[in-house]
């Protein structure tokens, strides 16, 4: 029933699920599933590789105008991050915020040896200094307050602050683990997809918090 309902549209429903994230028009997440599908075809993943590689292209040509119009403005981000004035204009510019933020919470561990090794675990937003860091999202609730600790833009903020350098290598360690394993068994549809998952994953940890959250293994 599932094969007889899905096997004669299935190339409308690829065509419908690129479309829908390319005219997201986000640079992450495009990027990611363009980085993965590439990674995946390399790493033999498909079993008609050469059905796959060519679909991908034309995919890609079909929308590269949309593609390319997005992953250019980035550009305007990277000035930023480098340009004197990065600071005042960083929270504008969603790349260079992120990097800020993340830059930011580093520098902060790195003032303490306890803290750059083992982070400052897993301390309640409250019981924090609430003027620490100076790149964050306001909170309303709390007189435009930056909030200091969790936030979702960038995964790697809070694995450095939450768990140190140390304890984010042990966490890549694990990420890794789980991309070997699924690499490994490769043969089996489901690994399939455990390791594209892994791999987009690692991509979108720089435009989403998802990555660092205690759930996500």
């Amino acid at each position: 029933m599932y094969k007889e309902l899905v096997v004669p549209y299935k190339k409308y429903i690829i065509l419908l699920f690129f479309m829908v994230i390319f005219f997201t028009l986000t640079r992450t997440l495009i990027l990611g599933v363009v980085f993965t599908i590439g990674v995946s075809v390399m790493l033999g993943f498909f079993k008609n590789q050469k059905k796959m590689v060519l679909s991908f292209l034309i995919m890609c040509l079909l929308f590269l105008p949309v593609i390319g119009a997005r992953i250019l403005s980035s550009s305007d981000d990277i000035n930023t991050v480098v340009a004197d004035d990065a600071i005042d204009n960083g929270t504008e510019m969603t790349f260079a915020y992120r990097i800020f933020h993340m830059g930011e919470r580093y520098l902060y561990i790195n003032k303490d040896l306890k803290h750059q090794i083992f982070g400052i675990g897993f301390i309640h937003e409250r019981d924090f200094p609430r003027d620490v860091f100076i790149f964050g999202h306001k909170d309303e609730n709390k007189n435009n307050a930056i909030i200091q600790l969790d936030q979702g833009d960038i995964s790697w903020s809070n694995l450095f602050l939450r768990y140190g350098i140390f304890g984010t290598v042990l966490y890549f360690g694990l990420y890794l683990s789980f991309v070997i394993f699924f690499f490994r068994s490769k043969g089996e549809p489901i690994a399939a997809a455990g390791f594209m998952f892994m791999i987009i994953s690692i991509v979108l940890s720089f435009g989403s918090g998802n990555f660092s959250q205690f759930d996500f293994f």
